[in-house]
């Protein structure tokens, strides 16, 4: 399979990812409105489903069919049982999630906490290794699709046409992700500190959230019953302190900064050492 075939699937996914992505941040701004965030997770697998019965149940979904792709399970196209499969997925995805918001809600239970750690690392060690095979081979994209033996296939409408490769997404997410990168950088610089109130204590029993998750806004957002998401509280531009431990750029930067501002040195969040520096990871 040649190199085409292989950024055309990886296009088509980042297309259905941006449009989850748009289609969730509505969706995020309509229960804000509505005062019904408690349910917001029950809502965003609702969407999950709708977009799934509309598309992947079909045999496709949108951003496969701009590249004319299709999923194949085999020559009859994507069988019942695959269906099923990525139903399937879509279940487990909001029951780990909320299995993991429950749990790092409880006291003790480090043994399952350590498990549930290995377990992700495992799962992201074979999800790498999933895609280094995916760019030699040039089949099933992501894990899931090669558990399930699922392929990215083109059409029979187009199979004798020559196949013709748009870089405009990538280009456009290209620009997009320098601008994000340049913001968060700069925005930190600007002192925009001043204007902020020192943040609550942060709970002691937050220290045993996993590595990935950023504390400093995950304490912040829950204290404001705003978002419990583990999911959406991930390091973004990871820095690590002087102890060792790692938080959110502009997360990291803002206390250093509340701190001069209060004349002392802002206490880890994970150990209560007390920060004098952050460096990029």
């Amino acid at each position: 399979m040649n190199s085409q075939n292989r950024v055309i699937q990886l296009d088509s996914q980042l297309l259905d990812d941006e449009l989850g992505s748009l289609l969730n941040k509505q969706l995020d701004d309509s229960i804000s409105i509505l005062k019904l965030s408690q349910w917001k997770d029950e809502f965003q697998l609702g969407l999950s489903l709708l977009l799934f019965r509309l598309t992947t149940w079909r045999g496709s979904t949108y951003g496969l069919k701009l590249h004319n792709l299709a999923l194949m399970g085999s020559k009859n196209g994507l069988g019942l049982k695959k269906k099923i499969f990525l139903l399937g997925l879509i279940l487990g995805k909001y029951g780990y999630s909320k299995f993991n918001s429950y749990l790092y809600r409880e006291n003790g239970k480090e043994k399952v906490k350590e498990a549930i750690e290995k377990l992700t690392k495992l799962y992201q060690l074979l999800d790498f290794y999933n895609f280094v095979s995916f760019l030699v081979g040039g089949r099933f994209p992501n894990l899931a699709y090669r558990i399930s033996q699922i392929e990215l296939k083109k059409t029979k409408l187009v199979q004798e046409q020559s196949e013709t490769i748009s870089f405009e997404f990538q280009n456009r997410q290209l620009i997009w992700n320098t601008l994000t990168e340049f913001l968060m950088f700069i925005m930190p610089k600007l002192n925009l500190s001043y204007f902020l109130k020192s943040d609550a204590k942060i709970d002691p029993n937050l220290r045993f959230l996993p590595e990935r998750v950023c504390l400093i806004c995950y304490s912040k957002d829950s204290n404001e019953k705003k978002d419990d998401s583990l999911d959406n509280h991930l390091v973004t531009n990871p820095h690590e302190t002087n102890c060792g431990h790692v938080y959110c750029y502009t997360c990291i930067c803002n206390q250093l900064e509340l701190g001069k501002r209060e004349g002392k040195l802002w206490a880890c969040a994970r150990c209560g050492e007390e920060v004098e520096y952050a460096k990029p990871v």
